[in-house]
């Protein structure tokens, strides 16, 4: 049986009043992320990038829905006590 695949996602969060401020912070992330040499540190590191179509905010705030919609039953029915 193969292990469970364990995956951590960082990102940035700030409220929606500045997105202006988030869009600049991006950009300069993804120009990090895509310099070869900071990549291959931190590939070295154990992380591994992801593709470039999921580096926009807007593929982070898909994936937390995803996760959301998977775990959320579960973690509520594990705090339903009411049958105790």
């Amino acid at each position: 049986m193969e292990p469970e695949k364990f995956q951590r996602r960082l990102g940035i969060a700030f409220d929606r009043g500045r997105s202006g401020r988030l869009a600049g912070l991006n950009a300069t992330d993804i120009g990090a992320m895509n310099d070869p040499a900071v990549r291959k540190q931190l590939e070295k590191l154990g992380l591994q990038m992801p593709p470039q179509d999921k580096l926009a905010p807007e593929a982070l705030g898909a994936r937390q829905k995803t996760e959301i919609a998977k775990w959320w039953p579960i973690i509520k029915a594990a705090n339903d006590v009411s049958g105790l």
